[in-house]
């Protein structure tokens, strides 16, 4: 929402104070979840996925491809075209989200 909506709709409530007040305190809460996203990619250096889950992975590169965990030693293991590539060291992954239709 933008701060010109938000002052169109405090001008048309401006004689209710109670409904501003309420009004204001929902932007604030949209605005403070909003504000707290964060990329799905999460750093390795944060946590690893459970091991032989199939993730995305994001390498140093840039590189994108699924792959799968495989412990301390033997790290990620790269599915597909990109295991052949230069991908460097795996930086970031993340699950696979759901395909499912709501």
């Amino acid at each position: 929402m933008k701060l010109k909506d938000i002052a169109s709709q405090l001008a048309n409530r401006i004689n209710q104070p109670a409904t501003i007040e309420v009004f204001l305190r929902q932007v604030y809460a949209k605005g403070f979840v909003d504000g707290t996203k964060q990329s799905p990619w999460i750093s390795v250096k944060e946590r690893l996925p459970y091991d032989q889950n199939i993730v995305l992975v994001r390498g140093e590169y840039g590189g994108k491809a699924t792959a799968y965990y495989h412990g301390y030693s033997s790290g990620f293991i790269i599915y597909g075209e990109e295991a052949y590539k230069v991908f460097g060291e795996v930086t970031h992954w993340m699950p696979i989200p759901d395909c499912e239709e709501g």
